[in-house]
């Protein structure tokens, strides 16, 4: 959760228990979740229209 730089994920507390929430629309899909997850538990689909971010001119 805290490795998410775009601040994606967040762990909510609900009656006392921790629970993992997301917030989608802060997603730049840069994958960085998908390496961490120790489980292999989430996937980044690209979007529509593209493959992700570009960092070829950076």
């Amino acid at each position: 959760v805290s490795d998410c730089t775009a601040e994606v994920h967040r762990v909510d507390v609900v009656q006392d228990l921790r629970k993992h929430g997301m917030s989608l629309e802060n997603c730049i899909q840069c994958r960085t979740c998908e390496i961490v997850c120790p489980e292999v538990n989430l996937r980044v689909k690209p979007a529509a229209q593209g493959s992700g971010p570009d960092f070829m001119g950076l």
